[in-house]
């Protein structure tokens, strides 16, 4: 599939199961190698269920899609924290389409909506011994900013963040 043939849609008020699916599949293909169980992060995004997506869109997240030969196969998210930080969450492309620029296209269409807001700085939390991750974002223009442990958690959280125009 070429990067062009992709389409980034806003999802509006239809089911959000594709996302969640979407969510569970590519977060859950990257728990293995990082230590990642059910057990140990019950509240991690590849145990999650459709009901915790609706609650963020219930609370204005915005969500985006990509979609590719039909179906949707990648999404993510726009949230406003309660300090007033706006955060791209829960950035997932199917595994079979990785490398095929589709989560470039989705995190920027986080920061162009993000940036419709008047607000000058996207911020992203990720799993910080993720490299390759953390690489593919410091690769877009992220910067670390700080990384957090957290005592019920088995990994490190790394929070980075790009301003923008």
């Amino acid at each position: 599939m070429e990067k062009d043939q992709c389409t980034i849609k806003n999802i509006g008020a239809g089911s959000l199961e594709p996302s969640a699916d979407i969510i569970r599949k590519a977060f859950g293909a990257v728990t293995g190698g990082l230590g990642i169980t059910e057990e140990n992060s019950p509240r991690f995004p590849a145990y999650k269920a459709v009901d915790e997506l609706n609650e963020k869109r219930d609370h204005g997240a915005r969500f985006f899609g990509a979609f590719a030969d039909g179906r949707q196969v990648g999404v993510v998210l726009v949230e406003r924290e309660e300090d007033g930080r706006y955060f791209a969450k829960r950035l997932a492309v199917l595994p079979e389409y990785w490398h095929q620029g589709l989560g470039e296209k989705l995190m920027n269409r986080a920061i162009e909506c993000i940036g419709s807001y008047g607000v000058g700085i996207v911020n992203i939390a990720i799993v910080n011994e993720h490299a390759v991750l953390k690489t593919w974002y410091i690769a877009m223009g992220f910067r670390e900013v700080s990384v957090e442990e957290i005592d019920f958690l088995p990994f490190n959280v790394g929070f980075l963040e790009k301003e923008i125009a």
